[in-house]
């Protein structure tokens, strides 16, 4: 049986579909998961048994974070990071360790000059472009880290091709496995209830670069229409959309909290489309992949998103929804998207067959190379 680790610096690991799909393919073939995550918050170490990963979760907390708050002496951060997971690793016999995250690259170089661990081991899930290395001296440390560890997956094509744009010659142990939603939600029956009101998704609005407030916006121009926002959402945000809807326009928005990755997909069947927006001043918003996409083209549920290349190459392939003229920066430009949604709703859905392109089960062949 082969023994796996996933390493990763995240708060809620059981809500994280990307992993939950690679657990559940590892374990289909016995392996030995277990999950170390790395937490900068006041929580002490702690250790405890998933139920819904079906694996142990060791915790660790920075020792130093209370000294040095903030931002300051973040390498001393990352260095005390790699230290002890690297400690930690070599505590144990592991057959496979997953390092997710771009900000991990210090914990790799540790991971690639140890003798006691060995190279082949070692896989790297790139879900973000590594803004921090795209510099001259980060370039070098970047391209050594991929030609000396097993492979380096990325979350979409655009990425890797960005980052290959910046060599003469492209990365070597490179590959993509795009954050696609398993066949069988594209195949389950829906669960539609008879919406009377025209029905707005918007997932995850807490950072200002999704553009919540211009949705809102944008929104508060149109009667007789329902909102619903799914996430955390801070109080502050919630005020202000009660504040800028009217009952006498019949706007009503519903904030529904977290919901289970599993479940989300019924939330879908129930709206007649989703906003998803993100401010192209960021590269990794420029060339974002994000689950609600995925989750929208597997559930036939159109979309209104930005002029963002990854989201709106996309759109434009599969017909499921209208691209607006801006990242959505423009609350006119969201007021015009939200419009020809309503006109055009019925044109936009696209057939199973197309949309199965978008399959996480169309890369398995991929994606098993870089678990096993």
């Amino acid at each position: 049986m082969k023994k796996v680790i996933h390493v990763l610096q995240a708060l809620d690991v059981e809500n994280d579909s990307r992993l939950l799909k690679y657990i559940r393919k590892q374990q289909e073939f016995d392996y030995k998961v277990d999950i170390l995550t790395y937490k900068f918050n006041n929580e002490p170490d702690s250790y405890y048994y998933s139920k819904k990963l079906n694996c142990n979760v060791t915790q660790f907390q920075s020792l130093i974070k209370k000294y040095i708050p903030g931002k300051i002496g973040v390498f001393l951060k990352l260095f005390e990071q790699g230290s002890r997971i690297k400690r930690f690793l070599k505590s144990k016999k592991i057959d496979i360790i997953i390092i997710h995250d771009e900000r991990f690259f210090i914990l790799l170089l540790m991971m690639i000059f140890s003798s006691d661990l060995k190279k082949s081991s070692i896989r790297w899930d790139l879900r973000e472009l590594p803004l921090s290395l795209i510099n001259r001296i980060g370039l070098k440390i970047l391209k050594f880290i991929c030609n000396n560890i097993y492979a380096v997956a990325h979350a979409n094509s655009e990425r890797l091709s960005y980052i290959n744009s910046k060599y003469e010659k492209k990365l070597s142990n490179s590959l993509v496995i795009n954050n696609f939603v398993p066949k069988k939600v594209f195949i389950s029956k829906k669960h539609n209830l008879k919406l009377k009101k025209f029905t707005v998704l918007i997932q995850s609005p807490t950072d200002p670069g999704r553009y919540f407030k211009n949705s809102i916006h944008a929104l508060k121009k149109i009667s007789n229409i329902n909102i619903i926002v799914n996430g955390f959402v801070p109080n502050e945000l919630k005020t202000f959309a009660l504040s800028n809807l009217s009952k006498h326009k019949q706007q009503k928005i519903d904030f529904i909290g977290n919901i289970d990755p599993d479940k989300i997909f019924q939330l879908i069947d129930n709206v007649h489309c989703s906003i998803i927006l993100y401010n192209t001043k960021s590269l990794n918003n420029e060339f974002c992949a994000p689950n609600r996409l995925y989750q929208a083209i597997a559930r036939d549920c159109p979309v209104i998103v930005g002029k963002n290349i990854s989201l709106s190459n996309i759109v434009k392939d599969l017909n499921n929804g209208v691209v607006l003229n801006s990242d959505g920066r423009s609350i006119d430009d969201i007021y015009d998207g939200l419009l020809k949604m309503q006109n055009t709703y019925g044109s936009f859905s696209s057939n199973l067959s197309k949309r199965l392109n978008y399959c996480w089960d169309n890369q398995q062949k991929t994606t098993l190379n870089f678990l096993s």
